[in-house]
């Protein structure tokens, strides 16, 4: 599937590109939904761009992650995904930034139509005043985008305490459902970090006009926002996670009372069934007939003076 985003605001889908009936002219975008190797090149051949930079997508450099070559851009993004559960996976988006035209290939990426976010961020809160602001306004969009995986993790930690805090017995289960949480930041994290890399690296290029370098300047300000969160986020993760270990240590403290009380309780009838279990000849309790009664009742007793002396000691 190919989304094509044209100058008035139209998102037209084809099958492939020999569909594409389109004048150059009027496309904004192109979205790439699982396209083949074949259907790159063929779309390389019709816009004119080089496709070997997008070859190095599995490598972790940044020199792979940014390929400027000639008037052509290449990104190899690492994309926060967000799954139908809500949670966050890691997919690689590849961005071709042509003189005209900005080319996304979205293989891995799903349920994400990221050409309609570029739509709204250009037709809805931004005009574009040369070729070079549509990437900008794309990497814009991603910051939008950002914020609002960053929003929905903070509303995951802040229902989690809630929830955390009307437990009474902690599981396992509790402390992977944290953990899955905090791996959803740390992957938004991840991804931010490389996407400010990289406009670190587009800040630094020569084909950069001044009003595109104040536009990155100011992505970069909102991402530093964002990441303050994304750090708010991990401290409120920690706490909780404290929380948690404390609730755990109370629970195992109390059970370890439980058993201690009850070993204290048990001491001095074994003491006292230890003395009756002696084979002594002389034992006058041994030729008495209220001998056994008189040995549980003393057991019982020894039992009931252990647990008045604890709680007047307030230790239980």
């Amino acid at each position: 599937m190919i989304e094509v985003l044209l100058e008035n605001g139209e998102i037209k889908k084809v099958l492939s590109i020999d569909e594409l009936d389109v004048d150059r002219s009027k496309i904004l975008s192109i979205q790439l939904m699982e396209a083949s190797e074949k259907e790159i090149t063929t779309l390389a051949k019709h816009f004119d761009f080089i496709i070997q930079p997008l070859d190095k997508r599995s490598e972790i450099e940044i020199s792979s992650r940014y390929v400027e070559i000639d008037s052509q851009i290449f990104l190899n993004l690492t994309f926060p995904n967000l799954t139908k559960d809500q949670t966050i996976e890691e997919a690689f988006i590849h961005v071709i930034i042509l003189k005209d035209i900005l080319i996304l290939n979205l293989n891995g990426v799903s349920d994400i139509s990221l050409i309609q976010i570029l739509k709204n961020r250009i037709f809805y809160t931004s005009n574009i005043n040369s070729d070079q602001e549509l990437p900008l306004l794309f990497l814009s969009s991603l910051t939008d985008y950002y914020a609002d995986l960053i929003e929905l993790v903070s509303k995951k930690v802040k229902r989690y305490f809630k929830e955390v805090l009307d437990l009474k017995n902690i599981s396992v289960e509790e402390l992977d459902n944290l953990t899955k949480i905090k791996l959803d930041n740390i992957q938004l994290k991840e991804c931010l970090i490389e996407l400010q890399r990289i406009i670190l690296q587009l800040r630094r290029s020569p084909a950069m006009n001044e009003r595109s370098q104040e536009l990155l300047i100011s992505e970069s300000k909102d991402l530093s926002v964002i990441n303050g969160h994304i750090n708010y986020n991990f401290d409120r993760l920690n706490d909780l996670k404290d929380n948690i270990s404390s609730k755990i240590e109370l629970e195992q403290n109390h059970i370890i009372k439980i058993f201690t009380v009850v070993t204290v309780c048990i001491a001095p009838p074994s003491l006292i069934a230890g003395i009756y279990g002696m084979n002594f000849d002389i034992m006058p309790e041994l030729g008495w007939n209220l001998g056994y009664p008189f040995s549980v009742i003393i057991m019982i007793l020894s039992i009931i003076i252990t647990l008045v002396i604890l709680k007047f000691k307030k230790w239980i």
